[in-house]
């Protein structure tokens, strides 16, 4: 008898998001992963703004300026548990930030 797997495939970008959340959370430490994820994908997502930028182009620059400023900033307190400001509304502010210091390089 011939058995058929489905044959999963794997989307475009799907490896580099995956990456991308491991690699911030191994930086950060975070005391809630869960929250953690759900903060880092909306910054994300509001970093990406409208641009057609590749998702690997992305997430590389996103990682420059976002969570490598985040672990400096966190490593130097001996604080980890708070990435991405509380989660919140300080979220919703540093990706705003993130957006507009994204928005101004891209001018210069």
């Amino acid at each position: 008898m011939i058995s058929s797997k489905p044959r999963l495939v794997v989307p475009y970008g799907l490896k580099t998001l995956l990456e991308g959340i491991s690699r911030a959370v191994l930086k950060t430490n975070p005391s809630n992963i869960n929250q953690f994820a759900a903060a880092y994908f909306q910054e994300l997502t509001m970093y990406r703004g409208n641009t057609t930028m590749d998702i690997k182009d992305l997430v590389k620059q996103f990682h420059q300026i976002k969570v490598e400023d985040v672990a400096k900033k966190s490593s130097g307190s001996g604080d980890k548990c708070a990435p991405f400001g509380s989660y919140g509304i300080a979220g919703e502010v540093t990706v705003t930030t993130a957006h507009k210091r994204r928005k101004a390089e891209t001018e210069n």
